[in-house]
């Protein structure tokens, strides 16, 4: 969307063909635990479609990154359900969904 816009003037034709990528919304929430609270190392997990979850996935930073004594994890949220699952919804209750 934003590539769209910043190229229109430099490539009208480039800025035309990225407007026409359809993309949707995600949400990225970080979440910070002390100590190391994940008992496996893992790059992390993706939701399959078909499981009733209102996260697509999520990444366990600090196992590919060490932050020392603390737990860093990336959720994903949304994606083709994000109007679906999120519209509407503040900054706080879309953190606590990632939380829970």
């Amino acid at each position: 969307f934003a590539a769209a816009q910043l190229t229109k003037d430099i490539s009208p034709e480039l800025s035309e063909s990225l407007s026409s990528i359809p993309f949707v919304d995600v949400a990225v929430v970080n979440l910070e635990f002390k100590g190391d609270i994940l008992n496996k190392e893992a790059f992390g997990f993706l939701v399959p479609s078909n499981q009733p979850l209102p996260i697509l996935g999520c990444i366990f930073d600090t196992c590919s990154f060490r932050q020392g004594k603390r737990t860093i994890l990336t959720v994903m949220m949304g994606g083709a359900w994000f109007n679906k699952l999120f519209q509407g919804k503040s900054q706080d209750e879309i953190e606590k969904i990632a939380f829970d």
